[in-house]
């Protein structure tokens, strides 16, 4: 599983002005409709995006927390990276 959720844990941080003040890179996000923190990552992902910063979000439906390396997120995740080291 591999997503970035800016905040401590299990508490997302979306205050967009801190986020932009943070300088964080290019963010990748998956994450399943089953996941506990479901709803703060939607946030997140939104509060992420409106300062200004490259997100690219998979939500997967039906998936859990936790789910491993099954599906195809790791190409996508491969894709995102390789397209942002070539910057």
């Amino acid at each position: 599983m591999i997503y970035s959720f800016y905040g401590r844990l299990s508490v997302s941080n979306n205050n967009v002005d801190d986020l932009r003040a943070g300088n964080i890179p290019p963010t990748f996000y998956t994450y399943g409709t089953e996941d506990p923190f479901y709803r703060q990552f939607n946030q997140n992902v939104e509060a992420v995006r409106q300062a200004g910063v490259q997100v690219e979000s998979h939500v997967l439906d039906g998936w859990p927390h936790g789910f491993g390396v099954r599906g195809e997120w790791t190409t996508w995740f491969d894709n995102f990276l390789t397209t942002i080291m070539k910057h």
